[in-house]
């Protein structure tokens, strides 16, 4: 009887190997979780920088395709120079430019922050777009500097685009 009992706790595990065990696995299961939320995270930025890219993108396409903005900038002349206090910046001078409302670029109006913004994957991401003439050449050959800015909300800019409109 007393080999037979021998022989059963051989096969047996002990309690140290028992939590020997559990340490290991719990130490493998830590570092999966972690690599995988910080993957979550990098996808997640990722996409928010892939969704601003694509509508300022599509921002300065209907900027350069509005019949109203055309028209305007081949009637009015502007000052030379794009730095801060020149130029056209949508939507600050949407008012002097005639049948134009930033609403026709597809951006929603906030009453509350009193801004335009595009809604995309429950966020709102914010526009502008500056209109301007740097140089004698661009006026000569009727090319306009495109500056396209989309920020999440309250954020630095997360996406840039400069462009040209030709109107020759």
């Amino acid at each position: 009887m007393t080999y037979l009992k021998y022989l059963l706790c051989k096969r047996a595990f002990t309690l140290i190997e028992t939590m020997a065990g559990l340490l290991l696995i719990s130490i493998i299961l830590i570092s999966f979780f972690s690599f995988f939320g910080q993957s979550l995270l990098f996808s997640s930025k990722a996409e928010d920088n892939y969704s601003s890219t694509n509508l300022v993108n599509g921002l300065v396409n209907e900027v350069e395709g509005n019949e109203a903005i055309i028209n305007y900038l081949e009637n009015t002349q502007l000052n030379l120079g794009c730095n801060n206090d020149s130029g056209i910046i949508l939507p600050q001078d949407e008012s002097s430019i005639p049948s134009f409302n930033m609403v026709q670029l597809g951006l929603l109006f906030d009453e509350e922050s009193e801004s335009y913004y595009y809604p995309l994957n429950n966020k709102r991401y914010v526009a502008e777009v500056k209109i301007c003439q740097q140089t004698e050449q661009e006026v000569d050959l009727s090319l306009f500097r495109i500056h396209g800015k989309i920020s999440e909300s309250g954020q630095a800019a997360s996406s840039e685009v400069y462009h040209y409109i030709n109107l020759k």
